[in-house]
């Protein structure tokens, strides 16, 4: 890419780092969420239509047809321009083998980072331009993809110095012993594990998973909105050091140098931390995400031949 002057992007938005997800990456901050494929694109409402309102055009049907993505390619002066107007910290690749744009989104001048589904592996090139990937192993769980080669993603990142998390999605509860690949990754890698369980199982279960685990690998944490388990933990003396509720950070206390308050042992964190999420984009965006139409910063539809941007 050397060149580029544009990123195709089949969505845009503006997102809490809890949303993405990460949970120890700059926790509290925003980020300039950039969906670079279909695979995950976001799924909304006619209600987010609505919101465009706001910039006096009606151009944000695309949002509300599901299954229609369209990709528009928007110039890295307007997504710098949105950068700086919103405050973001960094900028997420997100979708199908989204690291393959860093070359270009290296540009922006942010910190940035990716998300994946390990469905291929990323160059050596793209993880060294990267400060964080977010590696879900839920499709893997499922039949797709390769465990070994994910696992190598993870270990070759941290070799290169990126912050990285594992993330986990369960339906419910599982044996521990069917999270064995994940679990070997983030150990050998030093990586924290997140495990999204979105069926408590009444409680019991997830309170089982999560002893077990927890004896496993230190930096293991179990997320379950139904089950209001979201809080992050010391693993030494299990103050809680962190409250969210889902895609929003409510507070997080720290020592200095990223340390219990009570006990004085390391909780994993990169790029530093706020106190919550900003009180004002809680208002905006109550979910953690705020939409925007790409065409709104003067998008093209991807391969349309016009002027460069």
């Amino acid at each position: 890419m050397e060149g580029c002057s544009g990123l195709t992007v089949a969505g845009l938005g503006v997102s809490t780092v809890e949303s993405v997800p990460f949970h120890h990456y700059r926790p509290g901050g925003l980020v300039l969420r950039l969906y670079t494929g279909p695979h995950g694109a976001p799924r909304l409402g006619v209600e987010a239509s609505r919101r465009c309102l706001e910039w006096d055009v009606e151009v944000c049907e695309w949002m509300s047809r599901p299954g229609s993505f369209p990709a528009y390619t928007v110039g890295l002066e307007r997504l710098r321009g949105l950068a700086g107007r919103w405050g973001v910290e960094a900028a997420v690749l997100d979708g199908l083998e989204s690291w393959l744009h860093a070359p270009c989104a290296s540009r922006l001048g942010l910190p940035l980072s990716a998300r994946t589904q390990g469905l291929l592996e990323p160059g050596g090139e793209e993880l060294g331009l990267l400060e964080a990937l977010a590696v879900e192993y839920t499709y893997l769980l499922g039949g797709g993809g390769s465990n070994l080669a994910l696992a190598r993603t993870v270990e070759e990142a941290v070799g290169k110095g990126v912050w990285v998390e594992v993330v986990v999605y369960l339906p419910r509860p599982v044996e521990s012993s069917l999270l064995a690949p994940p679990l070997q990754a983030a150990r050998r890698a030093g990586a924290p594990l997140h495990l999204v369980v979105l069926d408590h199982g009444g409680g019991g279960p997830l309170s089982r998973l999560a002893a077990e685990v927890e004896r496993l690998h230190w930096p293991v944490y179990i997320h379950s909105p139904p089950y209001s388990r979201l809080d992050t933990r010391c693993p030494s003396c299990g103050t809680v050091v962190a409250t969210r509720r889902e895609g929003l950070l409510d507070a997080m206390q720290l020592a200095s140098g990223g340390r219990c308050p009570r006990c004085g042992a390391g909780i994993p964190v990169k790029g530093g931390w706020r106190g919550g999420t900003p009180r004002w984009f809680r208002r905006l965006a109550p979910e953690g995400v705020y939409w925007i139409d790409p065409r709104i910063l003067g998008g093209r539809p991807a391969g349309e031949p016009g002027e460069s941007l």
